[in-house]
């Protein structure tokens, strides 16, 4: 079936949640069947938080991954996913798994909801501002965390890329900036504004109503700065431990889309900074094993090609050649091939509590158990929760900033 047909198809298959719709499939062969559903909400689970423990040779560490900042808008009652709830949840799973650290994977999370990106902070801080919104006529707004119970008090690294964009970018500063945990990775899109779509239709006078429907249009309403006053946008968040990336060379970001609003600045606002972090301990430790690691020296290999690719865009015409070519990326790209090895001396599993709550579903465990094998493979998940452990238990303590 085309994407024009399945288009067509889903304003049919849509309808009242309880009733009943009928599809008819043709398979090979011309045998027509039948097959009734009744209509229903179908949660995707891979769109919600999960986690699961990993076994480095220094320590246990927690891994939660995060795809978006959801929320259930307009839903209520305990099977309404919020992010910040779910990220709760996880982190209760972990801390009875006694782990050492938790890891937080936010790459290529886009963003999501405002409110949960500040709830979700406020798991990790006793209470205090999360972020600044600045909309026109410079009317300002601080929004805090009011709630003094904290979650999770011990060590804390947040996983970021170029990707992580928007309410990621909110998470990963109000931590840098309270200095509670180390954001890993690159530095992040640099997406510090608020878009909001109106409807045309409305303001469209009653003899043009031929024209309906016009659509919408795109409006950025306010603008996000950190606590400490800078914006997010352009500039992104720079991570307190920077790791080779294979797109490193490559311009990318929201300050390479058209007319971009420029990154300023705001007063900072009053909050109150940890000191229990050696950060200089953690980046010296963190560079002296990548510096080691044949997986980033492959990445940082891979950087340079893809940029020399990027920048020589010349194919031949000649197919011939054009298969040699092709031929010879083949073999050169075998080499990294590497980076999807499993790591020496670490693992990850799923908790036993979730395989429960699997029941016998065996195709939802054999998917989750390959999630948690493709884990053990990543590299930058390695790294992170080798910096989690290198960051030593502390308590909750702070030191006043004005």
């Amino acid at each position: 079936m085309s994407a024009y047909d399945i288009d067509d198809a889903i304003p049919l298959i849509k309808g009242k949640k309880g009733t009943e719709v009928r599809l008819t499939v043709k398979r090979e062969g011309g045998i027509v069947k039948v097959i009734p559903i009744i209509r229903d909400v179908i949660e995707i689970e891979e769109t919600f938080a999960k986690s699961a423990i990993l076994n480095n040779n220094k320590s246990k560490i927690g891994y939660i991954y995060l795809p978006s900042f959801y929320t259930a808008w307009g839903t209520s009652g305990p099977s309404a996913h919020k992010c910040a709830s779910d990220m709760r949840k996880e982190i209760e799973k972990l801390k009875k798994q006694n782990v050492e650290g938790i890891v937080i994977d936010i790459r290529d999370n886009g963003g999501g909801s405002l409110q949960e990106v500040v709830e979700m902070a406020g798991l990790f801080i006793d209470h205090g501002p999360v972020v600044q919104v600045k909309s026109k006529a410079d009317m300002k707004g601080v929004m805090e965390d009011r709630y003094p119970d904290v979650v999770w008090d011990g060590p804390l690294s947040i996983l970021v890329n170029h990707n992580s964009a928007s309410a990621s970018e909110i998470l990963a500063a109000a931590i840098q900036d309270y200095k509670r945990g180390v954001i890993v990775g690159t530095t992040t899109f640099g997406k510090g504004t608020v878009q909001s779509f109106i409807e045309l239709d409305p303001y469209l006078l009653p003899q043009f109503d031929t024209l309906k429907p016009m659509g919408s249009v795109k409006i950025t309403m306010q603008k996000f700065y950190r606590i400490n006053g800078g914006a997010t946008q352009l500039k992104g968040v720079v991570p307190d431990v920077q790791l080779p990336d294979p797109y490193a060379l490559f311009d990318r970001g929201e300050r390479e889309l058209d007319f971009p609003m420029p990154w300023d600045e705001i007063e900072k606002a009053n909050y109150k900074a940890f000191t229990s972090i050696n950060y200089d301990l953690v980046k010296k430790n963190s560079a002296e094993r990548v510096k080691k690691s044949n997986s980033f020296k492959l990445v940082e290999a891979e950087a340079k090609e893809l940029k020399a690719k990027l920048d020589d865009s010349r194919y031949s015409l000649n197919m011939d050649k054009y298969r040699v070519e092709q031929k010879m990326l083949k073999e050169q790209n075998k080499k990294y091939e590497d980076l999807r090895k499993e790591i020496k001396d670490f693992s990850a599993e799923l908790m036993a509590e979730d395989i429960n709550r699997m029941g016998s579903d065996t195709a939802k465990i054999g998917r989750e158990k390959r999630w948690a094998k493709n884990i053990a493979k990543d590299i930058y998940i390695h790294e992170a929760s080798n910096i989690a452990s290198d960051v030593k238990p502390f308590s909750i303590t702070a030191v006043g900033s004005k």
